[in-house]
């Protein structure tokens, strides 16, 4: 599905005037900062598709082994290989796996299979007031900038900049990530 410059300003505009509207509610009810725990081994990460959908298993095996080879325990959200359209899934599934993964107690770290697009229609879907009250880390980059904005204006808790599930995986991106998330080292 390919877009004219219409339908993509549209889009961006729109995008933004949200963003605008979450940040400016939440900038003036929003006076703390919630840090998540850092990681440890055997920590558990959900791992999930808010934005782009993931076509092939595959793809998931690839970030499972990456998450284990980091000492991490895997675990599938139940729509990660959804589809609608070029979507992971329909807005209310992907938002509701997010949701799932913030109430679990078992998941420590929130990772995006990918980026894409899409996470701007699954913000009127999350819950705020959860995700405030079960902080966890959250990464990504991309399309995903726009569920991390949206999470921390909305609930104060700290998110990351930083690697999707199928980014590269380097020597130089392990020891970044390895020393933002399980250390208190800053980098």
């Amino acid at each position: 599905m390919s877009f004219n410059r219409r339908q993509f300003l549209t889009a961006s505009l729109g995008s933004l005037t949200l963003l605008t509207s979450i940040y400016s509610k939440a900038s003036a009810q929003n006076n703390s900062i919630i840090k998540p725990r850092k990681l440890k081994a055997g920590s558990g990460v959900g791992l999930v598709s808010p934005a782009g959908a993931t076509f092939t298993t595959e793809d998931i095996n690839i970030v499972q082994d990456a998450v284990k080879a980091l000492g991490l325990v895997p675990y599938l959200a139940p729509h990660i290989l959804d589809q609608y359209g070029y979507l992971a899934g329909k807005d209310k599934d992907r938002a509701n796996d997010i949701n799932r993964f913030f109430a679990d107690p078992n998941i420590d770290l929130l990772l995006p299979i990918r980026g894409g697009w899409g996470c701007a229609r699954i913000l009127p879907y999350l819950d705020y007031n959860l995700i405030k009250n079960n902080p966890k880390i959250i990464i990504g980059f991309s399309d995903l900038t726009t569920l991390l904005m949206a999470i921390y204006t909305q609930s104060g808790l700290v998110t990351f900049h930083g690697p999707n599930g199928l980014t590269s995986w380097r020597t130089a991106q392990v020891n970044s990530f390895k020393q933002a998330l399980f250390t208190n080292k800053k980098i």
